[in-house]
């Protein structure tokens, strides 16, 4: 009778540890879904190796190592929680899964939010130090009007003037550039964004709306995208109607200023 005792409290144990270890597996697994299910996610999203020489890596070392972790202690949680419960391993794993998946899904969004901001001021203080080299002197507007019309010609007969004429008049990176409109992405896109403010190269500043506009008129006959604006600051002229990046405007005053021997600054101009 005592050996059938013993041998029923040895079973007992052994079911009781099995269901313990059955437990702390469930957990382990909804704790390694719900961390790396986000960041696969988010791998998925960005193109694989858009840049020669990117190094961007989203399951390095230290990563998997914090969600082992992360995993290991909530499989004792759940075997603490769940230990006297009798729910089936389908329920216990969607519980397990429930706000560890949150508080993960949250954690992983706010480090790329995080690691994109310290890229993107990286990439701000270098197109500043490269301007700053290059001698270009910067101003900013809180306004931006195209005086006399609409925005530079795009007709064709325009761009083949610009590109395919016998003598250049006028730099392909400046006869080329996007306008606003094709510039803006299009479609729904509701990931984070990144609003950048807009550069024009100005070549001449004008006292006038009418000294602008014969100025723009007189540049116009060996540049001729120029265009005559009003901004808060005052009346310009500027190269294009086509707000850029901070990079591609100091390039493009740089060529005017090689090749036209003009004085051109830069001015940054809010985004449309």
């Amino acid at each position: 009778m005592g050996i059938a005792q013993g041998e029923t409290d040895w079973v007992a144990i052994v079911t009781k540890a099995a269901r313990m270890c059955g437990l702390f597996l469930i957990g382990f697994v909804a704790g390694l879904v719900s961390v790396f299910l986000p960041r696969l996610m988010l791998s998925l999203g960005v193109d694989a190796q858009p840049v020669k020489g990117s190094y961007i890596s989203f399951f390095h070392a230290d990563f998997v190592v914090l969600a082992l972790v992360f995993a290991a202690f909530l499989g004792i949680v759940v075997i603490i929680l769940e230990g006297k419960e009798q729910r089936t391993s389908k329920e216990i794993f969607m519980a397990a899964l429930g706000f560890p998946a949150v508080l993960s899904g949250v954690l992983n969004t706010a480090s790329a939010t995080n690691k994109l901001e310290k890229v993107e001021q990286a990439k701000v203080t270098a197109e500043k130090t490269f301007t700053e080299l290059l001698g270009i002197p910067q101003s900013s507007a809180n306004t931006f009007k195209i005086l006399g019309g609409d925005a530079e010609d795009t007709t064709p007969e325009g761009k083949q003037s610009l590109k395919e004429g016998p003598i250049s008049l006028f730099p392909m990176a400046l006869a080329q550039t996007l306008t606003p409109a094709q510039q803006q992405t299009k479609g729904f896109d509701p990931g984070i964004r990144i609003d950048r403010p807009g550069y024009v190269v100005v070549l001449k500043a004008a006292t006038s709306e009418g000294e602008a506009k014969q100025s723009a008129e007189e540049l116009r006959v060996t540049i001729p995208t120029v265009q005559a604006i009003k901004t808060d600051k005052g009346f310009y002229v500027i190269d294009s109607a086509s707000p850029r990046s901070q990079v591609d405007a100091a390039r493009d005053a740089v060529r005017l200023r090689e090749n036209k021997k003009l004085s051109p600054t830069l001015l940054q101009v809010p985004s449309k």
